[in-house]
């Protein structure tokens, strides 16, 4: 496979190293999870003391580490005593992405026109009523059960389709998390919240190199059959030229920027970290484990170096 020309397609980054210098001198650029979490517990409980609802939407490209810092502040919030895991309501938005895995309008996606992409990339208007059905839950007091019909599945024997997936709503819910791609402009920005509720919104960032590795290698342990490492990436990278433009404005209207790698060697840590945790799961039904080094082991090496971030640590390299 040709690489020349995979980093000449017109992907910009997403924020450039001059605005990012721009933005830690300005107070906005968090460096690292630990401190974006503990900035948004504070704010939690300053909310909470209020009598007031957090609705939190995390936002950044796909690998950028949305999943991850979500994940964080839950795990935070609970273990500080702030809120019980009962009273956090999360709104992945992949559950409505607008095509299913293996359909042609997901073949046609990064091939098309931005008008097309934007039109089958997300459907924020079904993740905006969701979050508003919440939100009315909450003022009446009520718990009970929220049924999206046409849900686009991660896990199960219907992944990468659509299904109908149910979210529970309870009452004393306070912390409202929204995470997916498009969040801050799409859901956050043009939401007028009602009297004792607060929004506040992250983006987080990393490099698109980066981002398009971690995008690539996280589809790759969750199963692309019949596609490569290579076609995977070239795919995401396609999605990126039109992802970029449009989240270009969370950079304005996020409240905060979380950078996801801040020192030289933490994206090369973190896969290491990853492939560790991966070597402690059990195997699947076929006694194959996943496995990082496995993936890496069968891409063109020629490609692999020109996409990889940084050195490439001698645990990750195949034998």
């Amino acid at each position: 496979m040709k690489i020349n020309g995979v980093f000449d397609s017109g992907t910009p980054e997403l924020i450039p190293e001059r605005v990012i210098s721009a933005l830690k001198f300005g107070g906005k650029m968090v460096e690292g999870r630990s401190e974006m979490s503990q900035i948004v517990c504070q704010k939690l409980s300053e909310a909470i003391r209020r009598k007031m609802t957090m609705v939190l939407c995390v936002d950044g490209l796909p690998g950028s580490g949305k999943s991850g810092i979500t994940e964080r502040i839950v795990s935070k919030v609970e273990k500080e005593g702030i809120l019980p895991l009962e009273h956090i309501f999360t709104l992945p938005l992949d559950l409505f992405l607008g095509t299913e895995r293996t359909s042609q309008a997901r073949e046609k996606l990064t091939q098309s026109g931005p008008v097309f992409f934007h039109q089958n990339y997300m459907r924020y208007a079904e993740a905006m009523a969701v979050l508003d059905e919440m939100i009315q839950r909450i003022s009446d007091g009520k718990n009970g059960n929220i049924v999206l019909p046409k849900a686009y599945l991660r896990e199960g024997e219907n992944r990468g389709k659509f299904g109908e997936y149910t979210l529970k709503a309870e009452k004393g819910t306070r912390l409202i998390l929204v995470e997916g791609t498009g969040s801050i402009h799409n859901i956050a920005a043009p939401y007028t919240p009602p009297l004792r509720l607060q929004k506040y919104s992250i983006l987080m960032h990393a490099a698109n190199k980066e981002s398009l590795f971690r995008a690539t290698l996280r589809d790759m342990l969750d199963g692309r059959n019949g596609m490569t490492f290579e076609q995977v990436y070239m795919r995401r990278q396609a999605e990126y030229q039109h992802l970029v433009p449009r989240l270009a404005p969370a950079v304005r209207e996020s409240n905060m920027i979380c950078m996801r790698f801040p020192k030289k060697n933490d994206f090369v840590k973190s896969l290491v970290k990853i492939e560790e945790e991966l070597a402690a799961e059990p195997a699947n039904d076929f006694g194959v484990k996943k496995s990082i080094r496995r993936i890496l082991a069968s891409v063109d090496t020629t490609f692999f170096k020109a996409v990889f971030p940084g050195s490439i640590p001698e645990k990750l390299i195949s034998g």
